[in-house]
């Protein structure tokens, strides 16, 4: 069996901040990304 991954890239278009997260199975860059957004990683400085 073969396991898929791949990389996803969020940019903040305003502050040109970005953070990549590696997704696939049993791996969740949605949580990952919902967390650092909650923790201020994409607001201004």
């Amino acid at each position: 069996m073969f396991t898929a991954r791949y990389e996803v890239t969020v940019t903040n278009i305003a502050t040109d901040k970005s953070e990549g997260y590696i997704g696939g199975i049993g791996l969740d860059w949605v949580a990952a990304f919902t967390e650092e957004l909650g923790e201020g990683v994409f607001d201004q400085v």
